[in-house]
């Protein structure tokens, strides 16, 4: 053991040498001394902090549905967001895009007078005849449906055409327009919706090819309400 003072008297070293068959150690106990509370306090295991999950976020999602045209190899492709529903995310769709699967041409929907960005059932994604023939879009919610031949359908939408279009309002007096639901197709050429205002709505059928609308209420025929499509007024017919 070897015990000396720097000539500074600034520090005091004390070293032990310890010789073996493979040579001698030397240590240094009162530097380890000094430095074990820094090496004990940093190797000491702090318990991970909880935090709380963290809370839903609003914002895009991407695709939510891909409704399939086989006839003529079409996609129509939803998009949309996330809105904050209590404590759930419902899928909200803002969008719709159709694609060919054959040459991957995309043409997303895209109106003046297409559905507002607020109105979040706005869409609907059965829009596919069942035959293929036809799609079906939504415009704004007073002004009815966009009728687009479906092997038309990507110049159609990308020149902002429809073949037919198809609201209901109240006439002949006021013009005030009526809110539109999609509900379901009926056969190949013909779909059911609901038209009304402030939950007092009527379920109509209307015929592409024959351009005929029918009120599916039971012993009424509207007298208040009238239909329009692309060439003009139509009239309303009884389901009796």
């Amino acid at each position: 053991m070897a015990l000396w003072v720097n000539s500074g008297a600034t520090s005091l070293q004390m070293s032990l040498d310890i010789k073996s068959a493979k040579g001698t150690f030397r240590f240094c106990p009162l530097f380890l001394i000094l430095m074990f509370p820094l090496i004990s306090c940093g190797s000491h295991h702090r318990p991970a902090a909880v935090l709380p999950p963290p809370s839903p976020q609003t914002g895009s999602i991407g695709v939510i549905k891909v409704a399939e045209n086989h006839k003529y190899q079409l996609e129509a492709v939803f998009s949309g967001e996330g809105l904050e529903v209590g404590d759930r995310i419902e899928k909200v769709i803002t969008s719709v895009t159709i694609r060919s699967k054959v040459t991957g041409r995309s043409v997303k929907y895209s109106r003046e007078d297409g559905p507002a960005p607020e109105d979040s059932d706005a869409y609907f994604t059965d829009v596919w005849s069942p035959d293929d023939e036809w799609l079906v879009l939504p415009l704004k919610r007073f002004f009815g449906f966009c009728i687009i031949r479906a092997r038309d359908a990507l110049d159609s939408i990308e020149k902002q055409r429809c073949a037919d279009i198809l609201f209901v309002r109240i006439g002949p007096t006021t013009n005030e327009g009526l809110w539109h639901d999609f509900e379901r197709w009926d056969g190949d050429e013909a779909f059911v919706f609901k038209a009304g205002l402030y939950g007092d709505s009527t379920r109509l059928r209307y015929d592409i090819q024959s351009s005929r609308l029918t009120a599916l209420d039971p012993n009424a025929i509207p007298r208040t309400i009238e239909g329009w499509n692309d060439k003009g007024k139509v009239a309303i017919g009884s389901n009796n």
